[in-house]
C-alpha cells in the first residue's frame, strides 16, 4: 500500500535541474498530495495506496512553462514503484532572419549558437526562407553567436546580447552577412595614364 514515486525535473534544454517545480497527485479531480522539487530537482510522493492517479505539474519557475500533460499512474502489487524526469521548457525565443548586406536577399544555412558564458546550449540553421528560432530558453542572459556561414560568405563575428525575461520573452533580429570577395578598382586618367 506504499508508493515511493520519484520525479527529477530538468531544463529541457540545459539538462540542468530546476527547484522549485511544484506537483500534485490527483485521484478524479481530488488533489491527493503536493510537492515541490529541492535544489537538485527531485521531488518524491509516498505513502499511496493502490489505484491509479494523475501525476499533474501545478506550478513552474519564473520564466518556464507549466508542463500541462498529466501523467496517468497505477500502483498497485506490480507497480508500487514509478520514477520520472520530466522536462520543463522556457517561455523565451529568439527570431534570426540573416541576409546578404549587400542583396538583400536571405541566406541559407547560416548556423548560429546560443551560449551562458562560455556554453554552448544549443544551435539552429537558417532555413531556405533566411530564417531560425530558438525556443524554450528560460528567462537569463544569453549571447547569440553565429557559427558558421554558407560558402563564400564571412562568419559576422559579433555576438548578440540577449536578456530574456518576463517583458522580454521574444526577441527578432536581422542579421547581415558579407561576402567573402573584392574587386579592386584603379582609376587612371586617360590622357597620362
Amino acid at each position: 500500500r506504499v508508493l515511493f514515486r520519484s520525479i527529477e525535473k530538468v531544463d529541457a534544454l540545459t539538462k540542468q535541474p530546476l527547484a522549485g517545480v511544484e506537483f500534485g497527485i490527483y485521484k478524479g479531480d481530488k488533489l491527493i498530495t503536493k510537492v515541490k522539487t529541492d535544489q537538485d530537482g527531485q521531488a518524491k510522493f509516498t505513502g499511496l495506496a493502490y489505484g491509479k492517479y494523475e501525476l499533474k505539474e501545478i506550478a513552474a519557475p519564473t520564466g518556464y512553462k507549466v508542463e500541462g500533460t498529466p501523467i496517468q499512474v497505477t500502483v498497485d502489487e506490480n507497480h508500487e514503484s514509478h520514477d520520472y524526469t520530466i522536462e520543463n521548457t522556457g517561455k523565451g525565443s529568439i527570431d534570426i532572419t540573416k541576409v546578404d548586406q549587400l542583396t538583400g536577399k536571405t541566406l541559407e544555412g547560416v548556423e548560429f549558437g546560443i551560449y551562458q558564458g562560455d556554453k554552448l546550449i544549443t544551435t539552429v540553421k537558417t532555413n531556405q526562407d533566411g530564417k531560425a528560432t530558438f525556443t524554450g530558453l528560460a528567462y537569463g542572459n544569453y549571447e547569440l553567436k553565429e557559427i558558421a556561414a554558407p560558402t563564400g560568405y564571412k562568419v559576422e563575428g559579433t555576438p548578440i546580447q540577449v536578456t530574456v525575461d518576463e517583458d522580454h520573452e521574444s526577441h527578432a533580429y536581422t542579421i547581415e552577412n558579407t561576402g567573402k570577395g573584392s574587386i579592386d578598382i584603379e582609376k587612371v586618367d586617360a590622357l597620362t595614364k
